[in-house]
């Protein structure tokens, strides 16, 4: 990912919690002079969801681990 995507202002931020998994959405904004478009990616950024499943349990008993990325 370019250093000109890494800088979260550029993102607007969703957190979803379907009672299993937490899901959160990192949603680009578009740039000042960049026309609206379909698509998951933008001169500022890319689209990101990550979920953390709330009931996973490793072998120490702790949970919330990564679950899922695309």
């Amino acid at each position: 990912m370019p250093e000109s995507q890494k800088n979260l202002g550029n993102y607007g931020v969703l957190f979803v919690d379907d009672g299993n998994t937490i899901w959160v959405e990192f949603g680009p904004r578009f740039a000042v002079n960049e026309r609206p478009h379909l698509g998951c990616q933008t001169q500022l950024g890319r689209d990101m969801v990550f979920g953390f499943n709330k009931k996973q349990v490793d072998d120490e008993g702790t949970s919330g681990k990564f679950l899922q990325c695309f």
